[in-house]
């Protein structure tokens, strides 16, 4: 069997994948933990438990997007003809749940700091799409589309 030849652009894309996935789940884990915090210790009822609810929602949709996004990357490096379309819809949704992370990090009154990991998700989401959206990276992935299309080809 044949080894293709991954270009350097997608490798740096799947890294860059790579590395929003890990983000994704280290803010989530972090989400979870205090969510988990913000419940058992902030009281029953109140503000303090139903933003740990929240949280704890955010969080868990957090994980999905990061197991997700750790598929994306490996799609990515073995340049599947399907990872391009992956992609941009979990790199849209990334960019989306970090906008929705800065915007409940600044109005909920228990959080006192600023959003830096939501910030710095968007950025490296914001990274990801444009890269995909470069012309000749949605020409390598169509042409790799086009190639699975063939007969007597496997990928």
């Amino acid at each position: 069997m044949e080894r293709r030849h991954t270009p350097g652009g997608i490798v740096m894309l799947s890294v860059l994948a790579l590395s929003a996935g890990l983000w994704r789940f280290i803010v989530s884990c972090y989400a979870l933990w205090f969510s988990i915090r913000l419940i058992l210790f902030g009281g029953a009822v109140g503000r303090e438990a139903s933003a740990g609810f929240d949280l704890m929602c955010l969080g868990m949709f957090g994980l999905l997007l990061a197991l997700a996004g750790f598929a994306v990357a490996d799609a990515l490096f073995n340049l599947r003809s399907w990872a391009w379309q992956l992609g941009i819809i979990l790199g849209a949704l990334n960019v989306l749940f970090a906008g929705l992370e800065v915007i409940v990090a600044l109005i909920d009154p228990v959080r006192g700091s600023f959003p830096w990991s939501a910030i710095i998700g968007l950025g490296i989401n914001g990274l990801l799409l444009w890269y995909l959206v470069q012309p000749d990276i949605c020409a390598t992935f169509a042409a790799r589309g086009a190639a699975a299309e063939e007969p007597g080809e496997d990928r």
